[in-house]
């Protein structure tokens, strides 16, 4: 049985109300996660220290030239009586003193929590104390920069040094996470991997490029950006707008608006009734208004 055009324009106006509720209720909810999420903390880095010789927390820091225990060439970190060796890696810039020549690769600073995004820029996180970490960035495996540049395996060294006391006061660092599994990498040989070691002294995480996707939201990525090349920043994964929150809500609420509209016009449409035509005109006739029409007489020319 063929549906009447007011049937199925009521019927587009109740899917269209129907489809509206549930996706601006789904909306909404996406919306508020999004924003209790969105004010994840930020951190703020102050700039990189030059001096090879300081003092933090009053314990003394010496970074010098080293080596490795293969022989190669390494910057070694002395803090609070332990060392650690960081393989030299990226360009050096021998010409610049100090901590200068390793800034391509590696660099020391303070890092500050902050109280989310609204407040970025406002000071750090009362309470939260500042922080002393290293990060440094290794090439790939058996390459160096001034070859071909397999970025997904790049390796980063990110240390944070610890405070002599205040362990009982500040969190205990702990281990990342494993990082999400990715095909891709695992194709151009360089699997997402996830390392970490602590000691009295020094906290470290050693991960590789591939992995940095899966901390977007941490202080160690961050700090992985400081030494890695503009032009080579992981992709984000996440994006921190409401729009992208929404997700198939948005869509969803548009095509049930468009179809509460075009029920209301298909609706308005069997409302309208077309005007009565005019009564047709009699055609003359002949004598006694029956027969056919009596031709005009022509006269013919004189």
């Amino acid at each position: 049985m063929k549906a009447s055009p007011r049937t199925v324009g009521v019927g587009l106006m109740i899917l269209g109300a129907l489809g509206l509720s549930l996706s601006l209720a789904a909306m909404a909810d996406r919306l508020g996660r999004h924003n209790r999420e969105a004010d994840f903390p930020r951190w703020k880095f102050a700039d990189a220290l030059t001096a090879p010789e300081i003092t933090y927390a009053g314990e003394p820091i010496s970074i010098a030239d080293g080596k490795t225990e293969t022989g190669d060439p390494a910057v070694t970190v002395t803090y609070r009586g332990e060392s650690i060796s960081i393989p030299v890696g990226g360009r050096n810039q021998d010409r610049l003193p100090g901590m200068l020549r390793y800034s391509d690769w590696l660099q020391i600073f303070e890092m500050e929590q902050t109280r989310g995004r609204a407040h970025a820029r406002k000071g750090h996180e009362e309470g939260a104390p500042a922080r002393l970490v290293l990060v440094a960035r290794q090439p790939a495996p058996g390459e160096s920069d001034a070859k071909y540049l397999n970025r997904r395996a790049w390796v980063y060294d990110i240390v944070e040094f610890r405070k002599a006391g205040f362990e009982a006061a500040t969190p205990t660092p702990e281990a990342l996470p494993a990082p999400a599994p990715d095909a891709r990498a695992v194709r151009t040989g360089a699997p997402p991997t996830s390392e970490f070691t602590l000691t009295p002294a020094f906290a470290r995480w050693r991960v590789n490029f591939s992995a940095l996707p899966s901390y977007e939201r941490t202080w160690q990525y961050a700090a992985a950006l400081s030494v890695t090349p503009r032009l080579s920043f992981p992709t984000n994964k996440f994006t921190d707008d409401g729009m992208a929150a929404m997700d198939w809500t948005w869509p969803a609420a548009g095509f049930s608006g468009l179809s509460i509209v075009v029920g209301l016009i298909v609706t308005a449409g069997t409302l309208v009734r077309s005007p009565m035509a005019p009564p047709a005109a009699r055609p003359s006739s002949g004598a006694g208004g029956m027969g056919p029409p009596t031709p005009a007489r022509v006269n013919p020319a004189r």
